[in-house]
This record gives C-alpha cells, structure tokens and sequence, in this order.
C-alpha cells in the first residue's frame, strides 16, 4: 500500500476515534456514580467530587499493554493538575495483590479501585484504556477509547480548560 493510502487509512482512523468520542459523549451526558475501596484502603466516592472539581476515571488493566503505555501521561497529568482542582481515579477488574505488584498500578499517585468490574459494566468500558472526563458538574466532558498520542493531547486540552482560573 503506498504512503498516500497509508495517510488515508490513518486519517480515517484518527477521525473515527474523534467522531465515536462525541457520539459517546453526547449519549452519556453524565454517568451513574461509584463508590470502591482503593488499593490504599480508604473508600473512594465519585459523588464527593461532583460539583467540586474535574474527575478523570481511567480504566485500566495489568495486562493491557495500551494501558500502561497511557499510564506515564496520565500520572503527569495528575501531577501537573491536581494542585489546580484535577482528581483521577483508576478502575480496573485486578485483583488489589495483583495491582500492588505492578510496577505501575501499584505505585500510582492517584486512587486505584481493584475488583471493579461493576463499574467497567455500568460506564461500558468495553475496550482498554478507556477514560472518562468529567468536568465539575458530574457531565461527560469527554470519551476516550483506546490510546493515541492525539487522544493524550485533546485529553490535556480539556483538562487544561476545566481546571483555568
């Protein structure tokens, strides 16, 4: 296949993931609420952020090799934003011994919910990495399925605009 078609294909792919998060996140205004325990133990509620800050749910798992070629941008994220109201919180179907293995995972600066595969159905995390951002009323501010150097740049963009002034 020549460059141009390649260009074409890859064109077409990037403004599907872009269409298809849109059209998500027109059906999903907002999304049902959680509440888990966090590797740390502590118990973790979405509702305690809900008209109070940004919250960006990541879905993730030990064996997804996307997730944790995502995992460095989003822990830089989390470190460049919290101090500006940005909270994260990762999900993921793991069991919490297999999580504190992880040399990722286990040493995130951002709660960790193990055990949640509740949740992956409730949000429809069908696919891995998948992330949800929500701005400070509790609605979808934007849908990510998959990873892409684009994605964790329109994902920065918006974080960026929810957390100004």
């Amino acid at each position: 296949m020549s460059s141009k078609r390649w260009a074409v294909v890859a064109a077409g792919i990037l403004i599907a993931g872009v269409v298809a998060a849109d059209v998500l996140r027109g059906q999903f205004a907002s999304y049902d609420s959680f509440e888990a325990t966090t590797l740390a133990g502590d118990r973790w509620r979405l509702d305690d952020y809900r008209g109070q800050q940004p919250v960006l749910v990541v879905f993730g798992a030990t064996w997804c090799q996307p997730c944790h070629i995502e995992f460095p941008h989003i822990a830089r994220l989390y470190g460049e934003y919290h101090d500006r109201g940005l909270e994260v919180v990762m999900v993921s179907t793991d069991d919490a011994s297999t999580l504190k293995a992880d040399p990722n995972f286990g040493q995130a600066p951002f709660p960790v919910l193990p055990n949640s595969p509740e949740i992956f159905q409730r949000w429809r995390a069908e696919s891995l990495p998948y992330s949800v951002l929500l701005g400070r009323d509790g609605r979808v501010a934007a849908v990510y399925s998959g990873y892409s150097a684009g994605h964790m740049k329109n994902l920065e963009q918006r974080i960026a605009a929810l957390t100004a002034g």
